[in-house]
């Protein structure tokens, strides 16, 4: 099929009865997709759900909206405020709905560009332990995608755009490959992969060169050069491979590669896992350890921080309190070797007993207005009901579905038969536990259960907000003094030593994937706190051998090796 009248029939179609300022806001959201800042995913997101309404009379318009979203939501699963596994979630919806759009299945590139990037998602999500399947699972559907992706390409497409989709859809399905251990499959749709690349740059080159195409390749040299050269390098012996890993190598710097750049990638490293993330950040800094990249991982950290108060559910939270561990352990090692003491010291202490310490907040953290102490009481409550039908909708997700509705009324006669204490008759006129039960009740007899969960539990998010806003405007004191523990600061360790001068304070900090512990002291003398730090390699594996003996594992070692010594200079 002829390129130019192929994509003036896709613009035809994608203009019919929608308005100029759809694409307005496409291209302005897909431009603020390559930032990672909250303000500008903020907008982004903004400006691609206005594009969504935008097309209510275009099925296929919907469906590249959708689409859109689906990305958005996938690229920036780690950074958007959330869990990973929501924001996962969210991409899965938006890229299935894409996909069962009618309209977008007659344009074979676009519908395999929904299957491919659908089966990424999955792929992804396969590294979160909160998915509704399992590792195995969501790598053979990954997999499955991908492999659909590739049948829809077989059809009437004009080349360069064929080609360009196939380099995409190869490449994706070689990282999944890779993770099933299929090592030789993934080797040969890597190959595959920079084939279809090359060939649709010399298309481009040879039948269109006034288009300037190969400027909108769907991967850019540097994404797919040097993958290809570490993947076929490290996993394999093949001559044929060998060959075009040397061709890569003479042709990388007509793309503007260094030649070992390609020596030097990781055939392992993959950044949208947000643990590797974070560890990329921190070997940056340590490698180059100067203020613009302490910042990057300072500011990742206080990113974290952020996403972690609107997690749906305790398990979100927690699995948003792992990375924020990592990032904290890393940028405080960073500190410390730049003798950063006191501030290693806070940082570590601001990411400590996150839960403990919302917890013994309310044992403290009061108001003196007695009608604001009743509506905290509320406020509470609508919290812990937010999580609780969050948490019930995502552990729902792991039942079959014709288990699902016994799954809930089980759950509905349960907590029916617990029943509540009453308070007083204000606490029961102002916020009526027993709906919790009827909320899953209800649930139990939906046509989609965890929808309707979700849905019921939003508003008792918007309702524990609004409060929240009322409370603060209230009981000004209450919220400036709220907000001080949002943050711990210098001065509230200064405080803190100088009403127990004779305290040492001390924190250890033991992190997976970190080979040693680093300890920080901090003390009064002379009237000035001093901190020290100092930082001692641990036996291999370490935590992975505390856990395992936790859970009573066979595998669990008991042995110590004691030839462990101490880094960095004596600070005594």
């Amino acid at each position: 099929m002829d390129f130019i009248y192929y994509t003036r029939l896709q613009h035809e179609v994608i203009s019919y009865k929608v308005k100029p300022s759809y694409q307005k806001y496409i291209t302005e959201g897909i431009r603020l997709s390559n930032y990672d800042d909250k303000d500008s995913l903020k907008k982004a997101l903004r400006y691609f759900e206005k594009a969504l309404t935008l097309a209510s009379k275009n099925e296929y318009t919907k469906a590249s909206a959708c689409h859109e979203l689906g990305v958005f939501h996938f690229t920036h699963f780690a950074h958007l405020p959330g869990a990973p596994h929501s924001n996962l979630n969210k991409a899965v919806s938006y890229f299935s709905r894409a996909i069962k759009s009618k309209q977008r299945q007659q344009f074979p590139d676009k519908y395999a560009s929904s299957l491919s990037q659908l089966g990424a998602t999955y792929r992804r999500a396969a590294k979160e332990h909160l998915w509704h399947l399992s590792k195995q699972e969501s790598l053979m559907k990954s997999q499955q995608l991908h492999e659909d992706a590739l049948k829809m390409l077989d059809g009437d497409i004009p080349i360069f755009i064929r080609l360009n989709q196939l380099s995409i859809v190869y490449f994706n399905l070689a990282a999944t490959l890779l993770d099933l251990d299929n090592v030789s499959e993934a080797c040969d749709a890597q190959v595959n992969a920079f084939n279809c690349f090359m060939g649709a740059i010399e298309w481009g080159q040879s039948n269109a060169p006034y288009l300037g195409l190969e400027g909108s390749m769907s991967l850019k040299p540097e994404q797919i050069l040097p993958p290809t050269f570490a993947r076929l390098s490290h996993f394999s012996g093949d001559e044929e491979h060998k060959k075009l890993c040397h061709f890569i190598g003479e042709i990388a710097p007509s793309f503007g590669l260094d030649p070992l750049d390609l020596m030097r990638a990781n055939p392992f490293v993959d950044l949208s896992n947000p643990i590797i993330e974070i560890q990329q950040l921190v070997k940056e800094a340590d490698n180059n350890n100067n203020a613009s990249n302490i910042a990057k991982l300072s500011d990742k950290l206080h990113s974290l921080m952020k996403n972690r108060q609107s997690t749906e559910t305790d398990q979100e939270s927690d699995r948003v309190g792992v990375l924020i561990q990592q990032a904290s352990s890393g940028l405080a090692r960073l500190l410390v070797k730049k003798e950063e003491y006191l501030q290693a010291f806070i940082t570590l202490e601001d990411t400590s007993g996150m839960r403990f310490c919302e917890s013994a907040s309310l044992c403290w953290l009061y108001s003196k207005n007695p009608v604001v102490q009743v509506l905290l009481d509320v406020q509470g409550k609508l919290g812990s009901t937010y999580y609780g039908l969050n948490e019930l909708a995502l552990m729902s997700g792991f039942v079959d579905k014709d288990k699902l509705h016994p799954y809930l009324t089980e759950n509905a006669k349960l907590l029916k038969s617990q029943g509540t204490a009453k308070l007083s008759s204000i606490d029961e006129s102002v916020f009526d536990e027993n709906q919790y039960a009827n909320i899953v009740e209800m649930a139990s007899r939906a046509n989609d259960p965890i929808t309707y969960l979700t849905r019921r539990a939003n508003r008792c998010l918007d309702d524990f907000k609004a409060l929240g806003e009322y409370i603060d405007k209230l009981d000004p004191d209450y919220f400036r003094a709220r907000l001080r523990t949002q943050q711990i600061t210098f001065n509230d360790l200064a405080e803190a030593v100088h009403v127990h001068p004779e305290q040492v304070l001390v924190k250890i900090d033991i992190e997976d994937h970190y080979h040693d512990a680093l300890i920080i002291v901090a003390y009064l003398q002379d009237n000035e706190i001093v901190a020290k730090g100092y930082s001692f390699n641990l036996p291999t594996n370490l935590i992975n051998n505390v856990a395992a003996f936790v859970a009573n594992s066979e595998k669990a070692s008991i042995e110590w090796d004691l030839d462990f010594y101490r880094l960095g200079k004596d600070n005594s």
